[in-house]
């Protein structure tokens, strides 16, 4: 059976969506291209308190669409239940915390010991930053109601 959808104008996830969230997931980020049609892509995140945080280059799409619109929308759907996801609607900006450190993190976070030593040989460092989305709505589903 298919769990109801919880929706909230508010940016307040439920307490088993933050743990949900606290997995090794991918999520797909949406922003809008000057041209007004979506661009979207798979990312590693982090949430950490009550914010999506991201990394990319200062050259990538993304970042650059992020200059002239922050709008974005962030997608995380449980790889074993497509029944189970959250759905975040909200603006992009810079965080100033240190973006490789942060990048560092991410990788240990969602790989293992050998894949992390492969990824310290190809990943680029170099004009990273590191983008916080603040939620203004988010939409969940099949997350026990707080």
């Amino acid at each position: 059976m298919q769990p109801s959808r919880q929706v909230s104008s508010s940016a307040i996830l439920p307490p088993a969506a933050i743990e949900f969230l606290q997995q090794p997931l991918a999520a797909q980020l949406a922003t809008i291209n000057p041209s007004g049609s979506p661009h979207q892509t798979i990312m590693w995140f982090r949430y950490e308190e009550g914010s999506f945080l991201i990394t990319t280059t200062t050259d990538r799409i993304k970042f650059r669409n992020v200059q002239h619109d922050p709008r974005a929308s962030l997608t995380i759907v449980d790889p074993a239940s497509m029944w189970r996801w959250v759905i975040v609607n909200g603006i992009l900006s810079v965080d100033g915390r240190d973006p490789v450190a942060f990048y560092r993190g991410l990788a240990k976070h969602y790989l293992d010991r050998e894949r992390f030593a492969e990824w310290q040989h190809r990943a680029v460092l170099e004009r990273r930053t590191v983008l916080r989305l603040t939620p203004r709505r988010v939409r969940t589903m099949g997350f026990p109601e707080a």
